[in-house]
């Protein structure tokens, strides 16, 4: 069939209309990843993908179930990780990959990342915190340490305070704790508008969801800091961009003196934790693991 010059132009019109579009929506993805994003790991795309996935199911929760991975030693100390936003188990990968003798890593991928339910978001960290629940109980019988980055921060905070029998101690690495220090990207107010944010991908969509939800999380945990019973280490950056070091400042003052049992200041270290400072966060799970021992 013969097309008019009219339609043909047209055709490039609407072509040239979808690439502007197309190309917009790259340029909000690689903003928003940048807002977001962490650097490359250092285990190959290989090793990452020859990592064995679980599943655990959680009934009457909106996740459904969660996927995660473990290295190490069945009776060892457990450790579970829990990354930032976005994330996924990849998080940990160099962890996972260099498991210190006598511990058992668990890293989970977070309800609305990697390969656990919901395909949306879950934008209430109290739900975060009850989806780790199907691991509290190690086969070893010994509680877990709770390690959370970033985002995970709060949500090892929110998981001790519901939970204070369940767990060994918590790590918060590059936590974000102070709603004060909270800021939204302009960039986040244009990934949240629709039809972009149903083009997003899911990771960025759901983070995006939850850092606009986490200021208020943090408001409402607040006044429960002071309740905090379980043995707490707190490792920051002094460089750290996207989570001021100011949420140090505020834990100490928050977090009750017999709680909190150490505190590392990494020097001119950014946000990325789990890829720059292995050995800091290594050295964190050791003392508290000594820590945990010297009580019994």
């Amino acid at each position: 069939m013969r097309q008019t010059v009219h339609q043909l132009r047209r055709r490039k019109d609407l072509s040239e209309i979808s690439s502007f579009r197309y190309a917009g929506l790259l340029c909000i993805s690689f903003a928003l990843t940048a807002c977001f994003g962490p650097p490359k790991s250092a285990t190959s795309e290989a090793e990452i993908a020859a990592m064995e996935n679980h599943t655990a199911l959680l009934p009457n929760h909106p996740a459904n179930h969660i996927n995660y991975i473990k290295a190490g030693d069945p009776n060892g100390q457990p450790v579970i990780l829990v990354h930032g936003t976005p994330g996924s188990t990849t998080v940990w990968a160099d962890m996972i990959s260099d498991v210190q003798p006598g511990y058992e890593y668990i890293a989970i991928d977070r309800p609305g990342f990697g390969q656990s339910g919901p395909k949306g978001s879950v934008t209430d960290i109290s739900l975060h915190a009850s989806a780790l629940m199907p691991l509290f109980n190690h086969p070893s019988g010994k509680k877990p340490i709770l390690v959370g980055h970033s985002y995970g921060g709060p949500v090892v905070v929110q998981a001790a305070l519901d939970y204070p029998d369940a767990f060994a101690g918590i790590i918060v690495a590059a936590g974000a704790l102070d709603p004060t220090l909270e800021e939204t990207h302009f960039m986040q107010y244009v990934g949240d508008t629709w039809p972009i944010s149903s083009l997003l991908p899911r990771a960025i969509k759901n983070a995006n969801e939850e850092l606009f939800s986490l200021k208020a999380d943090l408001e409402v945990l607040a006044p429960r800091l002071k309740e905090l019973k379980i043995p707490t280490i707190i490792v920051h950056g002094t460089k750290d961009d996207l989570v001021p070091v100011a949420n140090v400042d505020y834990m100490e003052k928050m977090f009750p003196q017999n709680s909190l049992i150490h505190v590392t200041l990494i020097q001119d270290q950014n946000h990325f934790l789990p890829w720059n400072s292995l050995e800091e966060l290594h050295e964190a799970i050791a003392m508290m693991k000594s820590h945990t021992e010297a009580r019994q």
